[in-house]
């Protein structure tokens, strides 16, 4: 596996999977309900207490602001070319790993039913009832 900086060849076929938005909008209404409970808790709280929730929301909020942004722009991109496979994480990946195409044994295509689409484990119980 080597790491390049651009694909080389005739692209066959490309494809970039991002998380489903209503998973985005799960972990952000998740980070919200925490900085709630953490706001709610402290302002009930003794004043003296106080001090310390600001300073667990001062760390909070910027991490939970963090973790959504990254869940955001976080996708797996994938292209076939004529020469082999490319593929990378955003952004964590700033050059893509390269598989050569004699470095591939085989390979077959896929195809799931509706219900079955990106749940593995689902899938396989589904067939085994």
């Amino acid at each position: 596996m080597l790491k390049v900086y651009e694909t080389s060849g005739n692209v066959l076929f490309e494809e970039k999977q991002k998380y489903p938005k209503w998973l985005n909008i799960l972990i952000a209404g998740i980070l919200l309900l925490t900085l709630v409970l953490i706001l709610i808790t402290g302002l009930a709280g003794p004043p003296e207490k106080r001090a310390e929730m600001w300073l667990g929301l001062a760390i909070a909020i910027p991490i939970e602001i963090l973790v959504m942004i990254l869940f955001w722009y976080m996708q797996l991109e994938k292209v076939v070319t004529s020469n082999g496979l490319y593929y990378r994480w955003k952004p964590w990946q700033k050059n893509y790993r390269y598989i050569d195409k004699e470095n591939i044994q085989s390979f077959e295509v896929r195809r799931f039913r509706f219900i079955s689409y990106g749940m593995g484990v689902v899938s396989w119980l589904w067939e085994i009832s």
